[in-house]
């Protein structure tokens, strides 16, 4: 009889996780690390909230909630792309090489969801009323009347509730996270015309705020000086 001992089962070596930053993906840069993956073996599947595909230019036939959330696995690595995170988990080497050879060249500062409008309608209401009560404080103050006293009081606390709140709507607006994915199922150069053209637009959207600023501030300086005017 021939007695075999079996040694203890050697432990896998655990997966190493790389955060790969905020990461611009357009139809070209998916083809990119499609090629990067496959360049030690075949074993490529794609998949999205919903299905799979198989072909980068696939991309444009996604629907918009198709496209926040991509996942690429081989044999060695995965690479979740979605809207909150953006990481390559696996192997050391292939995950920091997805980061390395791939990630680092498409950084952007975009956002991973767009802003909606409703928050910049709250953010500038909000906006507009502390630096016009600002104004009309430091206007007023030394000739303010026991009724004007009540009313400073008054829109004190309405200016101190409409600072908290424009301070959480500006956070959950505007905050970002260090690490996602911005899909774009469009080719990269459709896309930079695309920024292009939307470049006048937003300039004139930042022009057409300010001078509502201003113009809010002035009305009300000028009604304060007429109501408290003998």
């Amino acid at each position: 009889m021939t007695v075999r001992r079996v040694g203890p089962p050697q432990e896998t070596a655990p997966l190493h996780r790389t955060e790969l930053g905020r990461v611009l993906v357009t139809i070209d840069d998916l083809a990119a690390l499609m090629t990067l993956l496959t360049d030690d073996t075949p074993e490529l599947h794609i998949e999205f909230d919903g299905g799979n595909f198989t072909e980068a230019e696939e991309l444009r036939t996604l629907s918009d909630i198709g496209v926040r959330s991509l996942r690429l696995q081989t044999p060695k690595v995965q690479v979740f792309l979605n809207s909150s995170d953006a990481f390559a988990v696996g192997e050391r080497q292939e995950a920091e090489d997805v980061y390395r050879l791939w990630a680092r060249a498409r950084k952007t500062q975009l956002r991973s969801l767009p802003i909606p409008l409703s928050a910049y309608i709250l953010t500038l209401m909000s906006t507009v009323f502390m630096l016009s009560l600002a104004v009309l404080i430091f206007a007023g103050v030394d000739e303010a009347s026991p009724m004007a006293a009540k009313g400073y009081t008054l829109a004190g606390v309405v200016g101190a509730w409409s600072l908290v709140g424009s301070v959480s709507i500006w956070y959950a607006a505007f905050a970002r996270g260090s690490s996602y994915a911005v899909v774009i199922p469009l080719s990269l150069d459709e896309y930079r015309q695309n920024r292009l053209n939307q470049t006048y637009p937003r300039r004139s959207l930042i022009v057409t705020i300010v001078l509502a600023i201003i113009t809010a501030i002035s009305v009300g300086v000028l009604i304060w000086s007429k109501v408290t005017s003998p």
